[in-house]
């Protein structure tokens, strides 16, 4: 027993070459050195993650934002439905994984570098750090496909897991450079597209969603396109920017 009366114990954990199935759908390896100890107060897990590889391949039906947001995906624990032993039990550990990340399906071929720091306790878990994607990674998007400038979640909040994201891919749809920005939190997204030559924002989006710049017509048929197809870029920038994450967007 330790000099304010409570069990004082120490664990060290070594583990090499360690295949997990996490985060959901991941299948990730590397080494651990963490030691487990009391605290005057509860528990402390501390130390170091090595990740080798950390691959994704499953074939998905989601938005951008939703496989982004899956990266780190876990159930939270509420504090006041968690155990005494979650609430009680610290947490500090370091997570790197340079040029770690894989994902490779029907909609993203990607690679990337974990540099984070977990932090708060087993039941509010807390993240900072930076997970960053190597240029010349390929996004499927709608019916185009882009390669990324570049890509990053950067965790900065101390009081939850809220990654900002800073995206910028860039695809060529027949004559024209269209580069899509994507930034902000999940909940506060902000996605910009711009072409060179310069397009008008319901230009871009018409040449993104059916391959041509210009959606005006004088004929009853005409309208009706135009609606179906107003229809079809919103449905492109909401379906892969912000609603399915947030289910609060609205047109």
């Amino acid at each position: 027993f330790g000099p304010e009366g409570y069990f004082d114990y120490r664990l060290q954990i070594l583990a090499r070459n360690l295949d997990v199935a996490f985060p959901e759908g991941w299948s990730s390896r590397g080494d651990a050195d963490m030691t487990i100890s009391s605290t005057p107060t509860g528990h402390q897990i501390r130390g170091s993650v090595e990740v080798e590889r950390a691959l994704y391949v499953q074939d998905v039906n989601l938005g951008l934002t939703q496989l982004l947001s899956r990266l780190f995906e876990r159930p939270r624990l509420e504090v006041e439905r968690a155990d005494d032993l979650s609430v009680r039990t610290e947490l500090n550990l370091s997570v790197q994984g340079p040029s770690a990340l894989r994902v490779r399906n029907n909609m993203a071929d990607l690679h990337g570098s974990l540099d984070l720091l977990i932090r708060g306790t087993v039941a509010r878990p807390v993240v900072f750090g930076n997970v960053s994607l190597e240029p010349d990674g390929k996004l499927v998007l709608g019916p185009n496909e882009y390669i990324v400038e570049r890509g990053s979640l950067r965790f900065t909040n101390p009081l939850k897991i809220e990654p900002i994201v800073d995206l910028v891919a860039r695809a060529d749809v027949r004559e024209y450079d269209i580069t899509l920005n994507l930034s902000g939190t999940f909940e506060d997204l902000n996605l910009r597209y711009s072409s060179n030559p310069p397009l008008a924002d319901v230009e871009v989006l018409s040449l993104l969603t059916t391959g041509r710049e210009s959606w005006t017509s004088g004929s009853s048929i005409g309208r009706s396109e135009d609606r179906s197809r107003t229809q079809a870029a919103t449905d492109l920038v909401y379906g892969h920017a912000a609603s399915q994450v947030t289910q609060r967007t609205g047109r």
